[in-house]
């Protein structure tokens, strides 16, 4: 049976939105927002990407609705030392929230919180249904970017072989999801399948905006969800987690005995540091068959 997503502009169709006044989170929540806060587009927020904006967010959701993660499971994207200017940006930003600011800046994350909140509230959902498609490029020139969406699709059909019942993966402090099955059609290799409860929505696209923005906000059909995990890792079920297999045909199997020792060796599946050490992700060569192998000999 498919999978039915909770589709938000059906449910909110009649909802007004809120309207986001602060410009420093709008800038951490939209996509290019040129606000009075970030005129030169010193960053870029959360609707565009995963970069100092989302770290932001995430530091201010997290303070206001008190919610606490164990010290050493920092934010990924600024660990290590190949994001030193970004957690100097994310620093000198931080600290120009003093006394009289904060409280200001954190009333307006919890104002956002609760519209969203009340919304799901009046339809009835404790839950919601909702997905996201990850793209495994075996052919990426991002080197780091290949190894981690090899390893993850490596990591996942390991529990699948070994028919366990779930997939523990480290997942950030805020996590983008889709209502839409065709959102990011090229990139639906594996699907995160999720129900969520409603109390982890931290926002979405049908129900806020903001003055600042020239377009869309927020990205249609999008769902913002807080990972409340004090160390990030949550357990997904395996079956919630497809795998396209046609999309993969020419890949060898994996024996019980690689899936054990993957599993031994990674689970969690961590993404803290995307400068992927050996001993951090699972082995990102894949398994070819013999079509394989004669099809990348022939590409050389």
């Amino acid at each position: 049976m498919a999978f039915e997503t909770t589709k938000q502009h059906q449910i909110f169709e009649n909802h007004g939105k809120y309207i986001v006044k602060s410009d420093l989170v709008a800038t951490c929540m939209g996509s290019n927002l040129q606000t009075q806060y970030n005129e030169e587009y010193v960053f870029q927020g959360f609707g565009y990407c995963k970069d100092v904006g989302y770290a932001l967010l995430s530091f201010l959701a997290f303070k206001a609705l008190d919610i606490e993660r164990v010290p050493f499971c920092y934010e990924r994207i600024l660990h290590g030392p190949m994001n030193f200017h970004r957690r100097s940006v994310y620093e000198e930003h931080l600290s120009k929230l003093d006394s009289e600011t904060m409280p200001v800046v954190l009333q307006e994350v919890i104002a956002i919180y609760e519209h969203t909140q009340r919304s799901l509230s009046s339809m009835g959902l404790d839950k919601v249904s909702i997905i996201r498609n990850i793209e495994v490029d075996f052919t990426a020139r991002d080197v780091n970017a290949r190894k981690y969406t090899l390893g993850f699709y490596n990591y996942v059909r390991a529990h699948k072989v070994l028919g366990l019942p779930s997939v523990p993966i480290d997942m950030d402090s805020l996590n983008s999801f889709t209502d839409s099955n065709q959102e990011y059609s090229g990139q639906g290799d594996i699907a995160l399948r999720m129900m969520v409860n409603a109390r982890d929505v931290f926002y979405c696209s049908a129900l806020v905006d903001s003055h600042y923005a020239d377009t869309d906000f927020i990205e249609p059909n999008e769902w913002v969800v807080i990972n409340r995990s004090p160390t990030g890792v949550v357990s997904i079920p395996t079956d919630d987690i497809e795998i396209r297999e046609n999309r993969f045909s020419w890949v060898g199997a994996l024996s019980e005995v690689e899936a054990q020792d993957i599993i031994d060796t990674y689970s969690p599946y961590r993404v803290r540091d995307l400068q992927l050490k050996k001993s951090e992700v699972p082995d990102p060569e894949v398994k070819y068959n013999w079509k394989a192998r004669l099809a990348l000999w022939l590409l050389k």
